[in-house]
C-alpha cells in the first residue's frame, strides 16, 4: 500500500488530469488553452511514469517543474484578457526556463530533489491564480462560476499548489539530512516517502475536482440542450 502512495499515485493522478482534459477539449470546450493543457498533462504523465522506473530521478523532477512553469504559464497567458496580465504570465514561464537553464548549464544540475525549482514554479502559479480571481472580480458576469471549466481547473490548482508549497520548500533540505550516512535509516526514508505520499494525495484530489467539474458542466449542458428541444 505504501508503494502505491509513494510511487504509483503520482502517474495515476496525471493520467486522471490528462483524461479529463482530453475529454474536455473533445466534448465540452474546443478552445486552444485546453488543448495546451492536454499536451502539458500528456508530457507530465510520461515523465511521472518514467520516474517510477528511474532510481536517480532528480533530473526528471527538474523536467517536471519546467513543464509546469511553461505549460501553466501559457495556459494563463491564453486565459487572461488584458496585456499586463498576459505579460506577467509570459514572464513567469520565461523565469522558469531561465532558472532551469542556469541550474543545468551553469551549476551542472541537481543531485537531490529540485526544491527551489518547484517553489519558484508553485509561487508563480499561485500569483497567476490570484490574477485570475482579480480578473473575475473586475469582469463580473451573470453566468455561474460553476459553469466555467477554467474556474474548476484553477480551484484544483489552488488546492494542489497551496497544499504542496510547504512540501516543496522543505523536501530538498530533509532529503539532504536523511541521505547522510548516520541518518540513512529505513524509518527516515519512510518518513520522507510519506511526505511525498501526502503530495501525491493532494495531486490526486485536485485531479478529482476537475473531473467532477467537467462532468457536472457536460451533463448540465446536455440537460439544457434537451430542454430546449423538448420544452
Amino acid at each position: 500500500m505504501n508503494y502505491f502512495f509513494w510511487w504509483l499515485l503520482e502517474p495515476i493522478s496525471f493520467f486522471v488530469f490528462f483524461s479529463v482534459i482530453l475529454f474536455l477539449s473533445w466534448k465540452v470546450n474546443h478552445q486552444i488553452r485546453f488543448k495546451v493543457l492536454a499536451i502539458y498533462f500528456l508530457f507530465t504523465l510520461a515523465v511521472s511514469v518514467k520516474i517510477v522506473f528511474t532510481l536517480d530521478n532528480s533530473f526528471l523532477y527538474s523536467v517536471m517543474y519546467l513543464l509546469t512553469g511553461v505549460g501553466l504559464g501559457y495556459y494563463f497567458f491564453l486565459l487572461f484578457e488584458i496585456r499586463l496580465k498576459k505579460g506577467i504570465a509570459l514572464v513567469t514561464s520565461i523565469s522558469t526556463i531561465v532558472y532551469y537553464l542556469y541550474m543545468h548549464l551553469i551549476v551542472g544540475g541537481e543531485s537531490l530533489f529540485p526544491s527551489m525549482g518547484f517553489v519558484i514554479t508553485s509561487l508563480e502559479v499561485i500569483i497567476l491564480i490570484f490574477l485570475y480571481f482579480h480578473q473575475l472580480m473586475t469582469n463580473i458576469k451573470e453566468d455561474s462560476l460553476l459553469s466555467s471549466v477554467d474556474f474548476w481547473f484553477i480551484c484544483s490548482q489552488v488546492i494542489y499548489h497551496l497544499g504542496a508549497f510547504g512540501i516543496f520548500l522543505t523536501y530538498n533540505h530533509l532529503t539532504a539530512k536523511i541521505v547522510v550516512e548516520e541518518n540513512y535509516s529505513y524509518e527516515n526514508r519512510s518518513l520522507l516517502a510519506d511526505l511525498w505520499g501526502a503530495h501525491n494525495i493532494l495531486l490526486f484530489v485536485s485531479s478529482l475536482i476537475i473531473w467532477y467539474g467537467v462532468l457536472k458542466i457536460f451533463y448540465q449542458t446536455k440537460s439544457n440542450s434537451r430542454n430546449q428541444i423538448h420544452p
